[in-house]
């Protein structure tokens, strides 16, 4: 809750995923129709930038809504070279 209250700004009223990637872990948490949708924790290998599109696309079909933007906001303090990126229709923005 920490990381998201320093960044609630970022994940506006459209809603989006916002996520921590630390430990060899991802927590990615949904917010959509004005609250919380889906709170998910998995293991992650290798580089995020690589991994998470995929990891986004099956996470968007587990939550099975309309209309959910393909917006993501990720801190992820171990990966120093993390940084924004678009991957197919995904927007991915990196949080410092």
């Amino acid at each position: 809750m920490t990381a998201f209250n320093r960044w609630s700004f970022s994940v506006n009223n459209d809603g989006g995923w916002f996520g921590i990637a630390e430990g060899g872990r991802l927590t990615l948490a949904l917010a959509h129709g004005g609250g919380w949708h889906a709170v998910q924790n998995r293991q992650i290998g290798g580089l995020l930038a690589e991994t998470l599109p995929g990891i986004l696309e099956q996470e968007l079909l587990l939550a099975d809504l309309a209309d959910v933007p393909r917006k993501a906001w990720i801190f992820a303090p171990e990966q120093q070279n993390f940084t924004d990126f678009n991957s197919g229709e995904w927007s991915v923005h990196a949080l410092k």
